[in-house]
């Protein structure tokens, strides 16, 4: 009898474990499937074992190397940035064989990676901070200034960024974006040509005194 107890308690739990992991599952696919929709590209849908063959294949396929330093980020969160867009589409079961009579249908979520070229031009990227200052006697404000710049001084080059968010980069501990600005030479009517150029600043915005 006591066996028996035992044996019922067991069942009890694996079947309320089971049940949990389902809801989990559900949970964090809802989330992803969210996440997806609002285009914040994610792997977040995957099961850690699905998301190492991603990785893993990206990898392989994409000849991809990697340098590990201190407060690098990991791999997965890497190819994670590459991501460049996802569709989700709705298969219904007419179209395939399935032993479940209940299954309407499944979810294909279908994932697009854009692979960095192996030979890049460098580029430092600042984040800029403009900051009123006296000039000629008056408080003034430059103009026409992105909140992040980038220049590859080789070839004089720049990118800038006014909007990064609205392009989907990520300017923090590494830099990625979905959206690559164009890359072009320094105005020569802005004010950052005339700050790198030391020439006499003409374009700002004045403030009263």
């Amino acid at each position: 009898m006591e066996h028996h107890k035992h044996s019922e308690a067991i069942a009890t739990l694996k079947t309320g474990f089971e049940q949990l992991q389902f809801q989990l599952r559900h949970s964090f696919l809802y989330l992803a499937i969210t996440q997806i929709c609002n285009n914040e590209l994610t792997l977040d849908f995957l099961s850690p074992e699905d998301i190492r063959k991603v990785v893993y294949n990206v990898i392989k396929l994409g000849n991809l190397t990697f340098n590990s330093y201190p407060g690098s980020l990991p791999v997965v969160q890497i190819i994670t940035k590459l991501l460049v867009r996802q569709q989700i589409d709705f298969i219904s079961k007419s179209q395939y064989i399935t032993n479940d009579p209940e299954e309407i249908g499944r979810l294909a979520i279908t994932n697009l990676f854009a692979v960095p070229q192996q030979e890049q031009i460098p580029f430092y990227i600042y984040k800029l901070l403009k900051i009123p200052f006296f000039h000629e006697n008056e408080t003034i404000e430059l103009a026409q200034m992105p909140r992040h710049w980038a220049i590859n001084s080789i070839n004089n080059t720049t990118m800038e960024w006014h909007h990064p968010e609205e392009s989907g980069c990520d300017l923090r501990l590494m830099t990625s974006c979905r959206d690559t600005p164009p890359i072009r030479t320094i105005s020569k009517d802005t004010c950052l040509n005339q700050i790198t150029e030391r020439l006499p600043l003409s374009r700002y915005i004045s403030f009263d005194s």
